[in-house]
């Protein structure tokens, strides 16, 4: 194979939707805003009935097509019932630095019919769902007396079995 783009067809043509949607969501997460690597990404969801996700994906597209409008409508719903500026949160990186520009018509049009300007999603910073975090020196601190404290245990009691053994040999 060539190039990604006809490894991704081969692998939609063969049925392995799951390998297609892990290299397309790699080439999403490493390239700027491209509406048609979101477009093919939103199809494998579609194609895997992951509804929401590809609402997502189809609308930040700007392409709209018949197929599509059940998803995106879902993926709309779920996300500005409570608060008109939750949908940005679900916004990748790429979309919320793009240029105004970058934004296809349609997106733009739908965008205002939100009440969402390009400017207003560069302004809401991203709410990070990640819990991992260094930790603090005491943590750490904590964290290797203990570890110690087990080592040391370990091989007291490797010692003594030993002692014991050999004095069971003998």
């Amino acid at each position: 194979m060539r190039n990604r783009d006809e490894e991704i067809t081969y692998l939609i043509n063969h049925g392995k939707l799951w390998r297609a949607k892990e290299i397309l969501q790699g080439r999403i997460q490493q390239m700027g805003y491209d509406t048609d690597q979101y477009e093919r990404y939103g199809q494998i969801l579609l194609a895997m009935n992951d509804n929401i996700q590809a609402g997502k994906y189809l609308f930040l597209s700007g392409i709209r097509k018949t197929e599509y409008e059940e998803c995106i409508r879902l993926y709309i719903n779920r996300y500005t019932t409570k608060n008109k500026t939750t949908i940005i949160d679900t916004f990748p990186k790429a979309v919320r630095i793009a240029d105004d520009d970058s934004y296809p018509p349609q997106l733009l049009e739908d965008l205002k019919f939100l009440d969402l300007t390009p400017d207003l999603i560069r302004q809401i910073k991203p709410v990070f769902t990640s819990y991992s975090r260094t930790m603090t020196k005491l943590e750490t601190f904590f964290f290797f007396a203990i570890a110690f404290i087990l080592i040391a245990a370990f091989l007291i009691g490797v010692y003594n079995g030993l002692l014991s053994f050999i004095g069971w040999l003998f």
